[in-house]
């Protein structure tokens, strides 16, 4: 039986591309920001169902992160509404929880420079930035390269504040 079941996810995985078998992905941080920065709906729905069966601490914020963005690609409003709702209180939980935590800033100052203004996210931009550029330092180097890259699109970050 067990043969059968570890068979038939290996042909699904070989069929379907080893990209969409989650079962056997590792959570990576250039993946998951790339996909923030540019991926559809699939991609999205993909690496939220890989986030949550990763065993990565506050998995919210990456998962809100990612929920705040898949509202900006949805058709119907309610459900663009809804989305980031649901996406904004995962991400805002896990800050009150890790006021600290660099990263998760950074996610939140990302999405508020991208969030549509009816949404009225857009209040800890320049607190953010602020806390940011202060410990950019504390970023692992795979982050602080992504960071750099987005600071030259930001508003808010420049690539010199962290030179």
């Amino acid at each position: 039986m067990k043969t059968s079941i570890i068979l038939l996810v290996l042909i699904v995985c070989g069929i379907s591309g080893l990209k969409a078998c989650t079962f056997f992905q590792q959570f990576d941080k250039t993946t998951f920001y790339q996909i923030l920065k540019s991926g559809g709906i699939k991609e999205i729905d993909n690496e939220i169902s890989l986030i949550n069966s990763s065993g990565l601490k506050n998995k919210d914020a990456f998962i809100g992160a990612l929920q705040m963005k898949k509202a900006d690609l949805l058709k119907v409003p309610k459900e663009k509404l809804k989305t980031f709702k649901e996406g904004a209180t995962k991400l805002e939980t896990v800050l009150r929880s890790d006021t600290s935590n660099v990263e998760f800033r950074f996610l939140r100052l990302i999405i508020q420079e991208h969030a549509p203004k009816v949404t009225k996210y857009n209040k800890n931009i320049a607190e953010d930035a602020a806390f940011i550029k202060t410990n950019y330092k504390k970023l692992s180097t795979d982050v602080q390269k992504i960071l750099i890259d987005y600071s030259q699109t930001s508003k808010a970050i420049k690539p010199t504040d962290f030179s």
